[in-house]
């Protein structure tokens, strides 16, 4: 991968609700996202202290927020999807990876599924999202 700067975020908490349980199981409480966004490199190694300057990524993190509260998810697999959807908006992001979890699964433990999006990948999925 050429970019070798990027944009971590870890263990944003979502207040979501994902899923459908019995009276028996265990309920996920927690569903949290770390997101690494890859970005040139003049957007992190920057010669003047400017936001115009660097990647501004408080308006995705704010829509990732209301995408989890937008309703009722059967699969964490259909809200990565529209995680992912609204890193396609942001044409400084070059590559994305996604890791969305829950916990807990039994007693204790996390669960999740991650996505990782090469810049090839990426640009063909904009392409199509037109």
């Amino acid at each position: 991968m050429a970019y070798q700067s990027s944009v971590k975020l870890r263990g944003l908490s979502l207040n979501c609700d994902i899923g459908s349980y019995g009276i028996n199981e265990v309920v996920p409480n927690k569903h949290r996202l770390d997101m690494e966004l890859l970005v040139e490199k003049n957007l992190i190694l920057v010669e003047e202290d400017k936001m115009a300057n660097v990647f501004d990524y408080d308006p995705l993190v704010e829509e990732i927020t209301q995408i989890s509260l937008s309703g009722k998810f059967n699969t964490q697999e259909k809200l990565i999807t529209l995680i992912l959807k609204a890193c396609l908006k942001y044409h400084q992001i070059k590559a994305v990876s996604l890791f969305l979890y829950k916990t807990p699964v039994r007693e204790d433990g996390e669960l999740g599924i991650t996505v990782n999006i090469s810049e090839q990948e990426l640009e063909k999925l904009r392409q199509h999202s037109h």
